[in-house]
């Protein structure tokens, strides 16, 4: 948990929460997949990220908390999603652009990074969540 993990989606989700009557957190492992597969260290990283959350307060009588790798769905939308995506579409995706950038090889897990990801915003948002207040790589694609 690093400080933009906490103040850009950790805060704000648990103000969220604190409103609504049930919730839900995903730890997305199969994400992290993009740059950690070392399957030890995936391991440890699912496990940390889950006491950060019950760390930062979350009411886990009202949020339900879920590994991201548990739900195949996510893998078989993501899978259609990234059939029917344009390649020009995914190779201007801003996430895709700033890790090879950055030196993160680039693989095609982070080619097709943003169809995943639409695949989790386009099923976990927030009721009230529009185009502009979604993170900008679930509106690329």
């Amino acid at each position: 948990l690093h400080l933009g993990n906490y103040f850009g989606s950790i805060l704000p989700n648990m103000e969220w929460h604190k409103k609504a009557e049930q919730g839900y957190i995903m730890i997305a492992d199969l994400h992290a997949l993009t740059t950690v597969q070392d399957p030890e260290m995936l391991r440890s990283l699912r496990k940390d990220m889950a006491l950060d959350l019950h760390a930062c307060g979350f009411d886990l009588q009202k949020t339900v908390i879920f590994v991201q790798s548990g739900i195949s769905a996510h893998s078989e939308l993501s899978w259609i999603l990234s059939t029917v995506s344009p390649m020009g579409l995914l190779e201007r995706a801003v996430s895709f652009k700033e890790k090879t950038e950055k030196g993160t090889m680039a693989s095609v897990g982070l080619f097709t990074y943003p169809a995943l990801r639409h695949r989790c915003c386009s099923r976990w948002q927030r009721p009230k969540a529009t185009p502009g207040n979604m993170p900008r790589y679930c509106d690329e694609v």
